[in-house]
């Protein structure tokens, strides 16, 4: 997957990514971090997005008050990353590395764990390397917030079922889940928070 994500990225076609606006205040994803934010002063905590892309989510956590690190293996989506973090006068790590290893990438102890579209397109074997990795650094009350499509979608990845996450985050319990307001209709995107047990 690595490959053809890196040469979609080399010849622009990345309707996943589109770049946009870095989201704000009334983002359904962000609205749903507010309770966590428990409004109180920043720092609020660390997270980590996961398959970051260029960077959207993780400039817009840092403009909240978290302390970012996100990760992605797409060199040229990182570089617009970091560009973005540096146009916003934010800080944010950015590590360059296979999501599925997260645990070989990152120091544990996450307070939020965002994953805005990877485990959705991932195959069953990758999708069991990423819970591994995930589960090897995230600790008792962290918080996971995964966009994802419904399955049968065309075109489209692969998708995911309220169940099917269920079943893959064993150990995390679902706090809720909504239809995402943003985002293609047709391909029934959702939004999920988790917290680990």
């Amino acid at each position: 997957m690595t490959l053809l994500f890196r040469a979609l990225y080399r010849v622009g076609f990345t309707p996943w990514d589109r770049g946009g606006p870095i989201p704000a205040e009334g983002d359904q994803v962000l609205d749903l971090l507010a309770e966590q934010e428990n409004h109180e002063p920043p720092p609020h905590g660390r997270a980590l997005d996961v398959g970051c892309g260029k960077g959207r989510y993780s400039v817009a956590l840092a403009k909240r008050g978290w302390l970012v690190t996100g990760v992605d293996a797409v060199p040229r989506a990182l570089d617009a990353a970091r560009a973005r973090a540096a146009e916003a006068r934010v800080e944010v790590d950015f590590i360059q590395g296979d999501i599925r290893h997260l645990a070989d990438l990152v120091e544990p102890s996450w307070d939020l764990v965002l994953d805005a579209g990877c485990f959705h397109g991932m195959s069953d074997a990758s999708r069991r390397a990423l819970v591994d990795a995930e589960n090897r650094i995230c600790e008792p009350g962290t918080t996971l917030v995964l966009m994802a499509f419904e399955p049968g979608r065309r075109p489209g990845p692969r998708g995911v079922t309220r169940d099917d996450l269920i079943t893959a985050y064993q150990g995390w319990r679902l706090v809720d889940d909504a239809p995402l307001q943003s985002g293609p209709g047709w391909l029934h995107p959702r939004v999920y928070r988790f917290r680990r047990t």
